[in-house]
């Protein structure tokens, strides 16, 4: 590549910069009302027999309260998921994580909590589960974030019927 292209190619990229960080720099995030519905990020944790961890990402789904409790409306392919995992590790030490606040795939803001659940119940109609609060297992791997942390209410997690087939 020439000098004369290279400094060129410079020139540009300079007064891209000097006009998206004015714009970068005055940027601000909206603020939440409360008719926004925050989303949590849901993982499917296994311990086995011999305390080996697995984890399977359900995704992020609705989180709303009912009084006490957390209320998770969880996407169809997501519930498919769960429900084959909970009986492919049956047995097993299985707990929900839940990522409080998810913003993002990959991403880990400062402060975010890992809440745990355990002892998933199916209601007796097969269109939810209710897991009890449980505390973070002493085998479970340490992260620097989230920060994970015992539940503090219980969780329901409600099917959400997926399109009807074509």
């Amino acid at each position: 590549m020439s000098t004369l292209r290279r400094v060129s190619r410079a020139l540009q990229l300079a007064v891209v910069l000097a006009l998206a960080v004015p714009a970068i720099a005055s940027a601000s995030a909206a603020a939440q009302t409360d008719e926004d519905v925050p989303y949590i990020g849901i993982t499917l944790a296994i311990a086995d027999g011999s305390g080996r961890w697995t984890g399977r990402w359900l995704g992020a789904h609705p989180l709303t309260r009912d009084g006490a409790t957390y209320v998770v409306a969880m996407a169809a392919a997501s519930w498919s998921v769960l429900q084959a995992a909970l009986r492919a590790n049956a047995g097993a030490e299985v707990y929900l994580l839940g990522d409080l606040p998810y913003v993002g795939d990959g991403v880990c803001a400062p402060g975010t909590l890992r809440r745990w659940w355990g002892n998933g119940v199916l209601a007796a109609d097969g269109g939810s589960m209710t897991w009890e609060t449980a505390m973070v297992p002493a085998s479970a791997p340490a992260l620097s974030c989230p920060v994970s942390l015992g539940a503090d209410a219980p969780l329901v997690v409600q099917a959400v019927p997926g399109p009807p087939p074509p």
